[in-house]
């Protein structure tokens, strides 16, 4: 591994966040949208997440009502390409917001619906609610554990709809990432010697997998979040008062959804502490799965294979960063499918470390 660098801070580490006020020229479409959909009142600030999260579709509107100022999140939702899908994750949202996770309240629009078509696009409003993301302390760690816990109670009590359906509980094959590789034995960029330099590393993976294939098709499926990292997270003076973007959910295996969950906020805790790595990741570990387990409980069997999961999240994850730069997507320069090489690389060997934790527990 050519990323010795373990769990060292990455995108997701600053918690705070910090918003960036966008010039009126930029927000034509925003305003179209809000002005003829929704009786919010004035507009006299448009804000967009700043720092890690300059390609984020949400942004944050200030009002001006005669009651006073009103805050909400505006949504430009790019996931889901049909309304049918995304009414069906709304539907979702509000199923796991009635069960008691926190997630966002949908605001309606003047004429009663939840989305809003505009400029090509799929629009939502939401409420503003304050605070920062996961930073990482213990206290946070143990809240989060348990609010995936009955996060994926509430998913599991959902019956799964077909038009969410995806591939992703199948494992990844080398079949896979043969154009990769391909693309990237004539790529001269830094980015295309650091794909051959890991290539090996990436069908071990893939290869590990399959030996644990019959183990892993036999673990529990059913909808998942998809997407559980330190940003999905929301706190208030010490309180997690909401978990967010359900734009990734589909049907999955739990203890993959679980186990990837457990890695990123883990490693934030290990962040946070300040101390190394090799002092608290037990701890952080122990702490995240005793209490998942209690709200939730996965089969030993599948705890057994939390490593393994984490991987394949991995995988995916790398193989959609590196199929959307060589497919010269617009919104995926090579700077960012670099950074996000690095990170996921940098992750991969943070697994093979838990792994070995993991199996003493």
């Amino acid at each position: 591994m050519n990323y010795p660098e373990l769990f060292t801070p990455n995108a997701h580490s600053d918690y705070l966040i910090r918003w960036i006020e966008i010039v009126p020229e930029r927000t034509v479409a925003i305003h179209e949208v809000l002005e003829k959909n929704y009786l919010l009142g004035k507009i006299i600030k448009v804000e967009q997440v700043g720092a890690m999260e300059v390609r984020s579709n949400n942004f944050r509107i200030t009002f001006e009502t005669k009651h006073g100022i009103l805050r909400i999140i505006l949504r430009k939702n790019i996931q889901w390409a049909t309304l049918s899908e995304l009414e069906t994750v709304n539907n979702f949202l509000k199923a796991v917001r009635n069960f008691g996770v926190p997630t966002p309240e949908i605001i309606t629009a003047k004429d009663g619906g939840e989305i809003v078509e505009s400029s090509g696009s799929f629009w939502q409003v939401f409420a503003y609610i304050p605070g920062n993301y996961y930073q990482g302390k213990e206290d946070e760690l143990s809240a989060v554990a348990s609010a995936v816990g009955i996060l994926h109670k509430a998913l599991a009590a959902i019956p799964e709809d077909a038009r969410l359906k995806s591939s992703s509980w199948k494992l990844p094959t080398e079949a896979d990432f043969k154009l990769i590789f391909e693309a990237a034995k004539n790529d001269a960029s830094e980015l295309g010697a650091m794909i051959r330099d890991n290539e090996q590393i990436i069908r071990d993976a893939i290869d590990n997998l399959l030996v644990h294939k019959s183990a892993i098709g036999k673990s529990l499926t059913q909808m998942i979040h998809a997407d559980l990292h330190p940003h999905n997270f929301l706190f208030n003076q010490d309180r997690l008062t909401a978990i967010l973007d359900f734009g990734d959910v589909r049907l999955g295996f739990r203890a993959a959804d679980a186990a990837s969950a457990c890695h990123r906020l883990v490693r934030q805790y290990v962040v946070c502490s300040g101390k190394s790595w090799n002092k608290v990741l037990e701890k952080g570990l122990r702490t995240f799965i005793s209490n998942y387990q209690t709200v939730f409980p996965l089969p030993a069997k599948e705890l057994a294979l939390f490593s393994e999961f984490m991987a394949l999240a991995l995988l995916r994850k790398i193989k959609g960063n590196l199929f959307k730069y060589f497919q010269k997507k617009p919104d995926w320069s090579y700077d960012v499918a670099h950074k996000e090489f690095i990170k996921q690389m940098n992750l991969f060997a943070e697994v093979e470390t838990m792994k070995e934790i993991l199996q003493k527990l």
